[in-house]
């Protein structure tokens, strides 16, 4: 899913234990959430050992009364053991937990990892919420209004339209996922950040050639 701005990743870490965040290379990864604890890839090495890691989980090894972040910087850099020591942390997290990875290359991240993240990339350039036509937003917020029974006529349209139907469930999907983020940066209400996240599933499904009506409903359910 696609967010704006590094200034919201604070605020999008703290409705999960686990976070992924895909950013450009520009961007000094030192400077996101500067009081938090951080892990990186020690001077001169490429990669970010299990030594590192140990030496982390023993401060979340206990209860937690405050919001406690960890920020793993370079996260593509962890070496497999790195990774799957993090990971027996990230199956149980506590509540005041928020790990933050970090990468410019999410492709190098374990699945395993991935498979159990709230997962985002950064805009380039931002999204202009003004730039969604009225008919568009109706659509949108029928969506979010919508009961499960409700989706199939939701989809349909889009559906029996042979020539364009896959690009503009792809636009349809894609506006939902950035509108339901823009209201829960306003409300704080989490539902729509699980919104999003199903809408961003259902384009990413929908993207890579699935059957639009089954995609679409088995990713917004």
């Amino acid at each position: 899913m696609h967010f704006d701005g590094v200034d919201k990743i604070k605020k999008l870490a703290l409705a999960s234990g686990f976070s992924i965040f895909t950013l450009p290379t520009t961007i000094d990864q030192t400077t996101i959430l500067p009081k938090a604890v951080h892990i990186a890839p020690l001077k001169d090495e490429n990669s970010i050992k299990i030594e590192q890691v140990k030496e982390v989980n023993e401060l979340t090894s206990s209860k937690q009364t405050n919001e406690f972040f960890l920020v793993v910087e370079q996260s593509e850099l962890l070496t497999t053991s790195a990774a799957n020591s993090l990971l027996k942390q990230l199956e149980e997290p506590g509540n005041k937990l928020h790990y933050i990875f970090l990468t410019t290359n999410p492709n190098l991240i374990l699945q395993t990892i991935k498979s159990r993240a709230f997962c985002y990339v950064l805009n380039t350039p931002p999204f202009n919420p003004e730039s969604i036509d009225i008919k568009m937003r109706a659509k949108v917020k029928e969506l979010i209004q919508a009961q499960p029974k409700d989706l199939k006529d939701i989809i349909d349209p889009y559906t029996k339209d042979k020539k364009t139907g896959r690009l503009k469930a792809i636009e349809f999907t894609r506006c939902a996922s950035q509108l339901c983020l823009e209201s829960y940066y306003k409300t704080g209400n989490k539902i729509f950040l699980d919104k999003a996240q199903k809408a961003a599933a259902a384009c990413q499904a929908i993207t890579e050639n699935g059957n639009i009506r089954i995609q679409f409903i088995a990713n917004m359910l």
